[in-house]
């Protein structure tokens, strides 16, 4: 069990992520497919959080397009919203000319220091969602490259949170998994399973996500999960203190707004639903939101291939779609899917990007949803 006492530095909400330090700064350089030669990627790792990369591909006519990839390390991916210029002309270079706009996600996941798989997600017209292995083409002198081992056996957790002193006990849903990535969702005081719904006003639900390793430090970030209302939610954390090991911990945590709370975990009696998939998932879940005067109910409905629907009920007919997107399997786990949910309520921000798994126990399986879209976190509960 380690413990630790550490002082955090001060973050704006753009860089509100833990720390992965599992891509070395070795693989920076040039990445294509040999077999698709005439686009690829050049890769920057710009510290343990962040990176940036710019692909060089085309349009649907043909013509080059230049995207801009703003990632976050995750593990031993690098997750980006991908971004694109156009109008401006050569020569003049006048930034009035500039046009801005969101091209959709791309994630790099790195099987080797050699070898990588690249996927994408466009909103683009026609270009729809793929993916392409690819390999290094170059590499920048002076900069090694190995990639630590990734085996480590998940965990699940459950705990209780308080917000204040006296505040009603939160339930805690957790979850560790094969990179050694801790993620929390305490759900809201008094309501069994409940995240914030669209009226609701008081103390949040809470997102945690985390890495540890033997020799550091936890490294926390912090956000709330009303992701409803569309804001930045984020907390930055100013101090921490406790202990942790895979078998669960307990902490005290104290942020810049000058918040303090206190989280406790230990091994869940639940149990895992394992292997899980797509298909595994599929069908419906009740969700359930609180509100200002009265709580809210909603359905999530997946499909087999993943594609996945939150709708608000309570009047005569279920509402539309207020979440679509996907949940996809991940390679290195069993325990585990990925998801990436788009709010259409408010469609400029960027999507939510994070991992889902189910867990059983007094006759209910609840799959948890945590993640986050950088500047806001997201958490759901579904129940069947």
């Amino acid at each position: 069990m380690k413990t630790f006492f550490s002082r955090l530095p001060l973050l704006t909400l753009l860089l509100f992520t833990p720390a992965f330090a599992q891509l070395p700064p070795g693989i920076s350089g040039a990445w294509y497919n040999p077999e698709q030669s005439g686009h690829g990627l050049s890769i920057q790792i710009l510290d343990e959080q962040r990176a940036l990369a710019f692909w060089f591909v085309y349009d649907m006519e043909g013509n080059p397009l230049h995207l801009y990839l703003d990632g976050r390390i995750e593990g031993r991916r690098i997750e980006a919203t991908a971004y694109v210029n156009r109008g401006m002309r050569f020569g003049s270079f006048q930034p009035r000319d500039l046009r801005r706009g969101t091209w959709g996600t791309v994630s790099i996941e790195l099987i080797s220091c050699e070898h990588a798989l690249l996927r994408w997600r466009s909103n683009w017209a026609g270009m729809g969602s793929g993916s392409t292995p690819i390999r290094r083409l170059t590499r920048i002198s002076g900069l090694d490259c190995e990639l630590p081992d990734q085996a480590s056996t998940p965990a699940l957790l459950s705990g209780v949170e308080l917000q204040f002193p006296g505040s009603t006990p939160a339930a805690a849903f957790a979850s560790v998994d094969e990179r050694r990535e801790l993620r929390v969702l305490t759900a809201l005081g008094g309501t069994e399973d409940s995240v914030p719904g669209p009226s609701f006003v008081g103390h949040v639900g809470w997102v945690t996500r985390a890495t540890y390793s033997d020799e550091s430090a936890l490294q926390f970030s912090r956000y709330g999960s009303n992701w409803t209302y569309g804001h930045p939610n984020g907390l930055v954390p100013t101090e921490l203190e406790g202990t942790f090991s895979a078998g669960g911990g307990a902490f005290r945590l104290r942020t810049q707004n000058g918040r303090s709370f206190q989280l406790s975990l230990t091994p869940s009696p639940q149990e895992f639903v394992s292997p899980v998939s797509t298909q595994r998932v599929g069908g419906a879940w009740e969700v359930r939101m609180g509100g200002q005067i009265i709580d809210h109910h909603a359905r999530l409905e997946l499909t087999a291939e993943g594609s996945v629907c939150l709708r608000f009920l309570g009047g005569a007919e279920p509402g539309p779609c207020r979440l679509t997107g996907d949940l996809v399997p991940l390679a290195e786990s069993h325990y585990f899917l990925g998801f990436e949910l788009r709010d259409s309520e408010h469609p400029s921000q960027a999507p939510f990007t994070g991992r889902a798994w189910v867990q059983r126990g007094d006759g209910i399986e609840r799959l948890i949803l945590v993640g986050d879209n950088g500047p806001t976190g997201f958490g759901l509960v579904g129940r069947r």
